[in-house]
């Protein structure tokens, strides 16, 4: 909009009429330019091929292109961004759909960012000769993201290899599983600060983890677990790192860790000062070897995965957090999804405290709300202050069907670990579990299970967008109309259902 009104704003002087541009000097210009690359994530639309680890990822690559209209604007635009490439941070993007050896051909020697973060998308003949093309450009590739079915992305990974001097963010996955990829050991990347790898075989005293800002190693071979103390003393020389992600692709019995553990257990401390995201998926023995060792001052986020012990590893977890603070949440959101259950933990604040992102593993929804009901229990002091109850699954409980369903004392256990919620959201095909599940003559009262609740707000235009009737979820209604809540369909605009996409049937205590 600023751009805009530059180029079509006028005035006049006794000259005629001038635009703000013809008013405007170089300098001024520059600013100007510079503050809309950087203020352009809060100037676009939000959104992104990148999913929920769009933070992990990256960001959205796509936008450092930013400067190709802005140099079409005039001929003095072009100039001036042509001639000021460093300071502006200009790069060429190589994506899907680009015709990288015109544009290597005809621009200017920029910097290059290799974007393929493509979850759907088939790699074209063209793409992959593109991207071959920039990878040949080691001098200039300032980032690369690849991901991609694991025949392409083994013959693009044989490319980076000797030195790209530039390179500072690298995000290889595969798209299917595979677990022998492997960097070739020649590659040197002197400033490489972001390094995220998915099903790779890894060494962790490669010399290219010196100056990482982010290191995530996502579904590694179980059989590569890291010796516990070869890990702290890598850790010990970054002092520098924010993201930490270790996530093995399987995981060991704590039998197995144990035992290797006992060979060669913890000798030394680790402190990392800037780290406030840290992720651990895999057998709960080696975390909790990990983590008492490890001093986290300013630690914001933790992500766990559970295969086994998942109760007593969340206790554990919390008692490693109020090592600096004691952590509450205000919001707890939970997902169900076809093999496993994530349960999302919000701070009061957005600062200063502490966000948990748990996946528990398992693939029957009775299985599942079982687990997170234990886990809730087990740590219930610190529900103490959650206000917010969000209740959601995939898409649909379809896959389910034939199943064991959760009976109602496992829905009952999971609310009883929030006596002062005032909000909850569910998601239509859960209404009819906590129907069936909530009824008074299966023990307490909906208001003895939830004493302050408020707000109950559930989607309704699921049903509707498939060409039903509103009726699945009437026993929801009636399950609370002696309760006096009152019932509104009411759009998704309003602020108290900022998580759902639909219209959604609020009841509100009067």
């Amino acid at each position: 909009m600023f751009i805009h009104l530059i180029v079509n704003m006028t005035d006049r002087d006794d000259n005629g009429p001038r635009t703000l541009n013809d008013i405007l000097d170089d300098d001024t210009l520059l600013v100007i330019f510079k503050f809309y690359h950087h203020h352009l994530p809060f100037l676009e639309e939000e959104g992104s091929d990148v999913g929920n680890d769009i933070a992990l990822a990256g960001g959205r690559w796509e936008r450092e292109h930013w400067w190709y209209k802005l140099a079409q604007v005039c001929q003095r635009w072009r100039h001036l961004i042509l001639e000021f490439p460093s300071h502006l941070g200009l790069s060429l993007v190589c994506t899907a759909g680009t015709p990288v050896a015109e544009m290597l051909n005809h621009s200017p020697p920029f910097p290059l960012i290799i974007d393929h973060l493509h979850t759907y998308r088939i790699i074209t003949v063209d793409d992959e000769d593109g991207i071959n093309r920039a990878l040949q450009r080691r001098d200039r590739v300032r980032r690369i993201r690849l991901r991609m079915g694991v025949r392409t992305l083994k013959r693009l990974i044989k490319l980076i290899n000797e030195e790209f001097p530039m390179l500072e963010y690298l995000y290889i996955e595969p798209l299917n599983k595979h677990n022998s990829l492997l960097l070739p050991g020649t590659l040197q990347a002197p400033r490489l600060r972001h390094l995220v790898l998915f099903n790779f075989t890894f060494q962790i005293g490669s010399p290219i983890l010196n100056d990482l800002v982010t290191l995530s190693l996502e579904n590694i071979d179980t059989t590569t677990y890291f010796d516990v103390n070869e890990l702290f003393q890598r850790l010990s020389h970054m002092p520098q790192l924010e993201t930490l992600r270790i996530s093995f692709h399987s995981s060991l019995s704590d039998k197995d860790v144990e035992r290797n553990l006992s060979q060669r257990p913890p000798s030394t401390d680790v402190t990392l000062p800037n780290l406030s995201w840290f992720g651990f998926g895999g057998a709960s023995a080696y975390m909790k070897a990990l983590l008492p060792r490890t001093t986290i001052p300013f630690l914001k986020v933790i992500e766990v995965m559970f295969f086994n012990q998942p109760s007593d590893s969340m206790l554990f977890i919390l008692q490693f957090l109020c090592k600096t603070k004691s952590p509450r949440f205000h919001n707890i959101r939970v997902t169900f999804y076809r093999q496993h259950v994530v349960v999302m933990m919000y701070p009061h604040e957005r600062t200063g405290m502490h966000a948990i992102h748990m996946r528990i593993i398992c693939g029957h929804l009775y299985m599942q709300v079982a687990s997170t009901a234990e886990i809730f229990n087990g740590i219930r002091i610190v529900f103490a202050e959650v206000e917010s109850l969000i209740l959601e699954h995939e898409a649909s409980l379809t896959w389910h069907n034939g199943l064991e369903s959760p009976d109602h004392t496992q829905w009952r256990e999971l609310f009883r670990s929030f006596n002062h919620v005032k909000s909850l959201y569910v998601s239509g095909s859960l209404v009819e579990e906590l129907s069936r599940s909530l009824r008074p003559e299966y023990g307490e009262s909906f208001a003895e299970l939830l004493p302050e609740l408020k707000t109950v707000s559930y989607s309704a235009s699921r049903y509707a967008a498939a060409g039903e009737s509103f009726e699945p979820t009437e026993p929801f209604i009636r399950l609370h109309g002696n309760l006096g809540f009152p019932v509104t369909l009411v759009p998704t605009v309003e602020t108290h259902t900022p998580l759902c996409g639909d219209d959604t049937v609020v009841m509100s205590s009067r």
